[in-house]
């Protein structure tokens, strides 16, 4: 399917790597991130804006308090696209 869960897993950690300039194979734990087991997962917090998911991490949700809350928009030529 064009518009799947697992396509949206994907292109948001792809965004969320980019944001913190994490390459692809780098541990998120290690970077001083807090993922159950390591693996990035999506938030409960996402809503659409007029230019794509907007993806929202509350503070300490992924990262310490005073990192404050994550959050970015993945464009939704991103996900309907080949990127």
């Amino acid at each position: 399917d064009k518009f799947g869960k697992e396509k949206l897993l994907a292109s948001a950690e792809r965004r969320f790597r980019a944001i913190n300039e994490l390459d692809s194979k780098a541990n998120l734990n290690d970077a001083g991130f807090m993922f159950e087991d390591g693996n990035f997962t999506l938030p409960e917090n996402m809503g659409l804006t007029s230019e794509g998911v907007l993806v929202v991490y509350n503070s300490y949700e992924v990262a310490s308090y005073a990192q404050g809350e994550t959050r970015f928009t993945i464009p939704y030529s991103s996900l309907l696209g080949d990127g």
